[in-house]
C-alpha cells in the first residue's frame, strides 16, 4: 500500500477556519488600540498646545478674549504640522486667551 502525502480537504477547512476565527477576534482589537492611540496623541497634542498658548500669554501680556492666531507657532517645537493627526490638521483659528486654568479640548482643535 503505498503512503500519500498531502493534507485532506477536511484537514485544511479545518485550519482555514481557526485561522478566520482567530483574525474574526483580532482585528477589532488591532482597529481599537489604533483609535485608542489616535485619541492618546490628539490629547498630547492638547496639552503642548496649551503650555503654547501659557507661554505666549505671559510674554505678550495678553488680556482676556485675545486673538492668538499664528502667534503660537514659535512656542511649538516644530510648528503646527507637527500636531496634525493624520489627515486631521490642527485648528487654531478659534484659540483665544482666556484666564488662567482655561484648557482647550480635543474637540477644540481637531
Amino acid at each position: 500500500m503505498r503512503k500519500r502525502s498531502g493534507f485532506t480537504l477536511v484537514e485544511t477547512s479545518v485550519v482555514v477556519a481557526v485561522i478566520g476565527l482567530l483574525s474574526a477576534i483580532a482585528i477589532p482589537s488591532f482597529s481599537a488600540v489604533r483609535t485608542h492611540s489616535l485619541d492618546t496623541i490628539k490629547q498630547s497634542n492638547v496639552r503642548v498646545l496649551n503650555n503654547a498658548v501659557q507661554q505666549w500669554a505671559m510674554e505678550n501680556f495678553s488680556s482676556d478674549d485675545e486673538r492668538i492666531g499664528g502667534g503660537i507657532t514659535n512656542y511649538i517645537k516644530g510648528g503646527l504640522s507637527r500636531l496634525a493627526v493624520g489627515s486631521a490638521p490642527v485648528n487654531i483659528t478659534n484659540i483665544v486667551s482666556k484666564t488662567a486654568g482655561y484648557t482647550f479640548t480635543v474637540e477644540d482643535l481637531y
